[in-house]
């Protein structure tokens, strides 16, 4: 594990650790880092990032706005997992679940509070960050090492994220990306891609508080996505929370407005 120290924004003095092994897959060690922030008395609340991609492509390194968490005094940590090229579902979920408990599970090794994580995540990571709050009580999907600690989150903030693989639209390259984690289409790989499918993972009492934020010309995930899990939430009387975002695509989503709704959304979780 290595340690630096870094200037980012000209004003933040971030303590980054990159690189550091959570898992070891294959032969491959999957990575994660961890950003601190400076000057934070007592313990330090993480906000878990997971980036998108369509599963198949961009790295931790690509995180987004991370000064925006920093400075509100949160860590922030993003990781690596296997793409759909690699291994089929749900190697990815079950990496991202791994890092998560490892870094509970060291948690005191770097001042932070393994009571105050969150999670969000754009278009595939939303994916992700969907299944793994979904599942937090559950324990489906905890596989490998600190299968002791929890995978529970406070709150999920999810971006464009797709929730029904049934249900992708015409759009091909979005099927072809379902085809790729499944290893063949929904209709060839049904109950994979039920299992795959955060909408089917919600039960009555058994998820945290969602905030979904969602750009009404978004065309390879479409609005009715978020729409869908968070209509199933609220109907089985669980906390959530639709932003549509007028005149926004898929790819906006280093929208500052939907940075400032993940911030605020936090905020009542993270602060004490």
């Amino acid at each position: 594990m290595n340690a630096s120290r870094e200037r980012f924004g000209g004003a933040l003095h971030i303590e980054t650790y990159k690189g550091i092994h959570y898992k070891k897959v294959d032969g491959r060690s999957l990575q994660l880092d961890l950003h601190l922030p400076p000057g934070v008395k007592g313990k330090i609340p993480l906000v878990f990032y997971i980036h998108g991609g369509g599963w198949s492509s961009v790295t931790k390194e690509d995180t987004v706005n991370m000064e925006a968490f920093i400075r509100e005094g949160y860590a922030l940590s993003a990781m690596d997992y296997r793409y759909s090229n690699e291994a089929f579902f749900p190697a990815q979920i079950e990496d991202v679940k791994a890092a998560l408990r490892w870094l509970r599970a060291h948690a005191g090794e770097f001042n932070l509070d393994p009571e105050r994580f969150v999670v969000w995540g754009h278009s595939a990571g939303a994916h992700l960050a969907a299944l793994l709050a979904l599942t937090g009580e559950s324990r489906v999907f905890d596989t490998g090492d600190n299968t002791d600690v929890s995978s529970k989150v406070l709150a999920v903030g999810c971006i464009s994220p797709p929730v029904d693989l049934f249900d992708m639209g015409a759009q091909e390259n979005a099927k072809e990306m379902i085809a790729a984690l499944l290893g063949g289409s929904p209709g060839e790989k049904k109950e994979l891609a039920e299992l795959a499918s955060p909408l089917s993972h919600v039960k009555k009492g058994d998820a945290p508080p969602f905030l979904f934020v969602h750009g009404d010309r978004d065309d390879i995930v479409p609005l009715r996505h978020s729409q869908k899990l968070h209509e199933s939430l609220v109907k089985n009387g669980l906390s959530s929370r639709l932003v549509v975002q007028p005149g926004v695509d898929h790819a906006n989503f280093n929208h500052p407005d939907m940075v400032r709704e993940l911030v605020q959304f936090f905020g009542p979780f993270l602060k004490k």
